[in-house]
């Protein structure tokens, strides 16, 4: 039994080292050099992202400031088409109101 756990640790030994050998010839980069690799592709990555994020908050500011112009002008045309008076009876105040379609239609 003495001669099957030797011949274990032998083979535990042997290839604790051979596994070694192999790990420091197929490593890609020192420790160093791995993390500088990997900070450099995160920081590409995160300069990516960034533009993005500044390209899409600049069509959002664009599609908010039209939106804001057609919402003033249409309160424009509606306030226009509204009675002066206040009496509730007017001509501008029967008409349709744009792309909606006339009364009857």
């Amino acid at each position: 039994m003495s001669d099957s756990r030797g011949d274990f640790l032998t083979g535990l030994l042997v290839g604790g080292v051979i596994g070694l050998a192999v790990g420091v010839l197929f490593a890609p980069a020192p420790g160093e050099e791995t993390r500088e690799s990997i900070r450099s592709r995160t920081g590409g990555a995160v300069g990516r992202v960034r533009a993005s994020a500044d390209d899409m908050g600049d069509r959002m500011r664009e599609g908010i400031g039209r939106a804001r112009d057609g919402a003033s002008q249409l309160a424009s045309e509606v306030r226009s088409r509204l009675p002066l008076g206040g009496n509730g009876s007017s001509e501008a105040a029967d008409a349709p109101l744009p792309g909606s379609e006339p009364a009857g239609s």
